[in-house]
């Protein structure tokens, strides 16, 4: 074969793979905190597969407020599960960050997800809850793989709206991957009660307001003693903060660090510490 025809078989293969690669679909990685069978997993990873190609994995039981732990001691159980129909959907019996950590080494074919998202969470995750959060915990995860990423949350309420909130989040989803190379981790939380295209997103703070212990002490009938916790907020929420914007009905949208070196503290350091 000559080397004109090489050049042109390779040019052919060449512009191929350019096509194939522009006709991939986003790949994203669902997770979440609350389990494989919790009420906000499913709606969610339905509107990421409008965006994508999706795999699903979860904790097989509720592991909520377990932060950015990582299962490592012990053997860990897995299994595919079918509540997701044509979905590609894995519980693992591990913690959510190691459910993610898991899926990016064994489940993607050596592909980096385009995105990760984690939730949707019963219960919401504003200002420090977000360092206690698996939610948040499974996202950040993503993004340290050098995924963008988003954790989304659902306040509380008489009401909450599982479907709306995942189809504001799949617009959501389809921003951050409309980025391309820039790189993000968000924080999200929706407003209990019905959630439509009229509901507002605000890009928000993270409040400092904290929620204060409050320890019920008791005596056990079979001897010894326990307590309960309950929580109360320290403050009023700062405007222009994530849990003023949900307490207003509206949808809060906080970027976060995904590494968090105090640069500044470190100029004001250098020059006193050797």
């Amino acid at each position: 074969m000559s080397r004109r025809y090489l050049l042109a078989a390779a040019l052919i293969l060449a512009l191929c793979a350019v096509a194939h690669a522009q006709q991939q679909r986003p790949l994203i990685l669902v997770a979440n905190d609350d389990g494989i069978g919790s009420e906000g997993l499913l709606p969610l990873a339905e509107e990421m597969a409008k965006l994508g190609e999706v795999i699903v994995v979860a904790p097989k039981s509720n592991r909520s407020g377990v932060g950015h732990g990582i299962t490592y001691r012990d053997p860990v159980a897995y299994g595919s599960s079918d509540a997701f129909g044509s979905l590609e959907a894995w519980w693992v019996d591990a913690l959510p960050a190691s459910c993610v950590r898991w899926a990016l080494a064994t489940r993607t074919g050596g592909r980096l997800p385009d995105l990760v998202v984690s939730g949707i969470n019963d219960g919401s995750n504003m200002g420090v809850a977000i360092y206690y959060s698996g939610t948040v915990g499974a996202a950040r995860e993503g993004a340290l793989a050098g995924c963008s990423a988003i954790a989304f949350s659902m306040n509380r309420g008489a009401e909450v709206d599982y479907r709306g909130a995942a189809e504001r989040g799949r617009e959501i989803a389809s921003a951050v991957l409309a980025l391309g190379e820039r790189r993000v981790l968000l924080n999200v939380n929706f407003p209990a009660g019905k959630i439509g295209p009229e509901t507002v997103s605000e890009i928000t703070t993270l409040t400092a307001m904290r929620w204060r212990d409050e320890y019920h002490d008791r005596a056990n009938p079979r001897g010894g003693r326990y307590f309960w916790i309950t929580y109360s907020p320290d403050r009023e929420p700062e405007a222009g903060s994530d849990a003023a914007a949900v307490i207003a009905g509206r949808i809060s949208i906080t970027p976060i660090l995904i590494m968090a070196t105090d640069a500044k503290a470190a100029e004001e350091l250098s020059g006193a510490l050797r």
